[in-house]
């Protein structure tokens, strides 16, 4: 979680699927574009690696997303499905460094 002035900004999860992780991230539009998003995803990676018996971190992200989906990119997850609903969605992952 994130917090700023008492106040929840930023969360992060991330649910076991398999041994999958799946990822969601969320910070209030007022908040976004600080680092936020990037600290709780960064965390979450730490996490998954040194802690975590997952093998891989799985999102789902809106193909418009353009912040969303650089950050994730960043992060080296890697696009490895489209899905047309409404709104295209990204199916990623990325592949953990187990210590």
């Amino acid at each position: 979680m994130a917090e700023y002035d008492g106040q929840l900004i930023g969360i992060v999860t991330v649910d076991e699927v398999d041994q999958n992780g799946e990822v969601g991230i969320a910070v209030l539009n007022e908040f976004q574009q600080n680092g936020i998003a990037t600290a709780l995803l960064d965390m979450s990676i730490d996490w998954a690696e040194n802690y975590s018996q997952l093998t891989e971190l799985i999102l789902s992200v809106y193909v418009d997303n353009i912040a969303a989906v650089k950050l994730y990119r960043n992060f080296n997850f890697e696009v490895i499905a489209t899905v047309s609903a409404k709104r295209a969605q990204y199916q990623m992952k990325r592949q953990l460094k187990k210590a």
